[in-house]
Order: C-alpha cells, then structure tokens, then sequence
C-alpha cells in the first residue's frame, strides 16, 4: 500500500492526477449514478488516508470481495456508514482504487508505472503481480518485493524521495565497493519521489476511526501499536521517543524508517498464519525497540527531542 502512495505522489507531481482533492469520480463516472450522493465527494486523499467513509473490504468482508466478478466496482459499491473524511476504517479495497486511478490516469498499467517511475530509479525491477479479473493490477496486497528492494524503498523515504545511487541498489546488495551515496547530495542524487510527499505521507492523524471495527479491537489482542497514527499509507508510531514511519503488509512484512537514527528496517515473515494469533507482531516490535532502537539511541550525544542529529 505504502508503494502505491508513492505511485500516487509521483503521478500528480508529474501532472497526471491533478492533486489529493480531486475526486474519485472523475476516474469513476457510474458513481454519478449511486443513490448515495456522497460517494461523489471521495477525493484522492480519502483514500490514501482510509477515509472514503465506504464500508471496507478487508476482514469479514474480504472474501466476498477478491471472489466478486469486479473488484472495483464492488468495492464502490459498498454501503457509506459516514461522510467521506470523518472517520477511519481500514480497506484493502480502497488502495485498489487508486491502482485503477494509476492505470486511468498513466495510460498504463500499476505495475508498468512502477517499474518506470520507482523501481527502476532505485535499480530493480518488480516482477508482474496479482491482478484482478479486468486485469487491474493488486493495490493492497502481494507486491513480491524482495527485503533489499524493500530496503532501497525505505531509504528512498529516509532520504526524503532522494536517490543518492545512480539508478543503482546500495551497497546492501553485496557490492564490497562501499560506494555509498553521501546525503549530503552527490553529483547524480535525483528526486523520485517529491520531498513534500513523503513528509505528508509520515505525518499521521489520529485514527478516528467507526466504532466496533474489527481492525482496530484491542480485544483481539496485544497490540504494541495503540496510539499509532496514519498518513497517506504509512503508518506513524513512537518508539522511545523516536517517530517512527512504517510500512505494514499482511502477516509481517515492515519497512521501518527512524528519521532522527537516520536507520531504516525491513522485516519479511511467513503470512500463512495471521501475526496476531501467533504473537508475532509483539515480538517483531520488541526486536526493533530493544535490539535496535535502544543501542542506536544509547550512542547518541543527544536526547530524541534535542533537535540535532549528533551521534
């Protein structure tokens, strides 16, 4: 999801969206049709901060969903249960909206538009994955991205949408040269992702969210992420004191990015059993906070709200 909202940020800084207040419906014309007028007023942005006010697609309703003749239109077609921007409810279904707008407003399809314009800057290729039955390629789920192809993703955001390596994996894929890009901004640092895009995307609001939403009931479990917060597909969460922006796929899969430690993260688990059941959640954060987090920010000459990057 976290890869599409780069997608989305790419596209209407190159014009080809005209801005997170455009409505969906423009991409959608039968929503003209809805009985429902407020589907009319879903932006953009609605949907990359999981607002639309639409009923979800993910948890009890997700098999009827990905097992419909129409992914899109079913998820359109799901029932308001509040204006769009009031509350929160987590739906895979929206982020597949805004694959279907990526392909409506490129010309081609999510998966083409993200070699193009993402994968291929940062040197690599994404393989072809799953698609609906228009051919919609997935927006939520299954990106089959590699750790180090979701490392480079990472300190694409860590570097503030810049690519310091010359269309080119770090060092992290091997390569002894330690010919690593300083931040400071080598000759051939080039912008993929617009810089305001990604303070956007990692500046949370609270989840004000429809009560009884079953993806967000703390009586499921332990959940180390309470207080966490949501911007345009990423999630926004403290550790120690440090703002920590993330990406979250289904049954484990994280990019963690700590700003202030100039630190990025990547966790790839097994999905066949849910995280939560297995108490595998708890134990990834534990690893980041004590394992990581802790000794990183144990060498700092500086407390996290001193506001210097001193090491």
């Amino acid at each position: 999801k976290s890869v599409i909202s780069s997608l989305i940020g790419i596209a209407i800084d190159r014009g080809l969206i005209p801005g997170v207040n455009t409505r969906i419906a423009t991409y959608f014309p039968e929503l003209a049709q809805d009985p429902d007028p407020r589907k009319r007023d879903i932006t953009v942005e609605h949907l990359l901060t999981m607002r639309p006010g639409l009923e979800g697609t993910s948890n009890r309703n997700y098999g009827a969903w990905v097992t419909s003749r129409n992914w899109v239109r079913h998820a359109l077609a799901r029932p308001m249960f509040a204006a769009p921007g009031e509350e929160m409810e987590y739906s895979t279904g929206n982020t597949h909206l805004l694959s279907a707008i990526l392909s409506k407003a490129t010309g081609r399809s999510t998966w083409q538009f993200a070699n193009e314009v993402l994968a291929q800057p940062l040197g690599f290729t994404l393989p072809p994955w799953p698609r609906d039955p228009q051919g919609i390629y997935f927006g939520g789920n299954d990106m089959l991205m590699t750790p180090r192809q979701m490392l480079a993703f990472g300190e694409l955001y860590l570097n503030g949408g810049r690519w310091p390596y010359g269309g080119r994996v770090p060092p992290f894929d091997g390569d002894p040269s330690g010919s690593r890009g300083s931040r400071s901004g080598p000759a051939n640092v080039e912008q993929i992702v617009p810089e305001r895009w990604v303070e956007q995307s990692c500046d949370g609001r609270e989840r004000t969210r429809r009560p009884g939403n079953p993806a967000f009931d703390a009586s499921r479990g332990f959940d180390p992420l309470q207080d966490r917060r949501y911007g345009y597909l990423w999630w926004v969460h403290e550790i120690r004191g440090y703002k920590t922006c993330f990406a979250w796929g289904y049954g484990g899969q994280y990019v963690f990015i700590v700003p202030e430690l100039e630190l990025v993260m990547v966790t790839t688990s097994s999905p066949d059993v849910s995280e939560e059941r297995r108490g595998h959640r708890r134990t990834l954060f534990d690893m980041l906070d004590g394992l990581v987090v802790a000794p990183m920010a144990a060498t700092r000459v500086t407390t996290p709200l001193a506001g210097t990057s001193a090491q």
